[in-house]
């Protein structure tokens, strides 16, 4: 049976030490790895429960805004209602001031003084014309 000499066994034992000091740091930087990767895959599980959360959150919040915005909108469809009657009886009111005798007429407030008062009678002929009455001025 062969003997080894202890003089060569030693350096061979500490090269096998050596790599098995290197293996258990490759084992324990991988083990770190792993771990690090599992709590990646963890985070956005994570992630995904909260993103939906704010989300349900947020579609809560849009009904609730909707609904306050609905008396808004029904008043706005009441303003456009009464807008539009509104058109209509002015439309109204043209035709028939237009339409034979009318006469559109403006009448100054009788007062006690020296000046004298002149009551204008104007009849128009298009429904859209605009009466402009001309203001008071003084002659010095």
């Amino acid at each position: 049976m062969p003997t080894t000499q202890p003089t060569t066994c030693w350096p061979r034992l500490r090269d096998m030490n050596l790599n098995l000091m290197g293996l258990q740091r490759n084992n324990s930087k991988l083990e770190d790895d792993v771990n690090k990767v599992n709590n990646i895959i963890k985070d956005p599980e994570k992630n995904i429960h909260v993103v939906g959360a704010k989300v349900k959150d947020l579609e809560d919040e849009a009904d609730r805004l909707l609904e306050k915005l609905k008396p808004i909108q029904e008043l706005q469809d009441n303003l456009k209602k009464n807008i539009s009657q509104m058109k209509e009886l002015i439309n109204q009111a043209r035709k028939q001031a237009n339409s034979g005798d009318c006469i559109r007429a403006y009448g100054p407030k009788i007062k006690k003084g020296r000046y004298n008062a002149i009551i204008v009678n104007v009849k128009t002929t298009s429904p859209d014309t605009l009466l402009f009455l001309p203001g008071q001025y003084q002659i010095h």
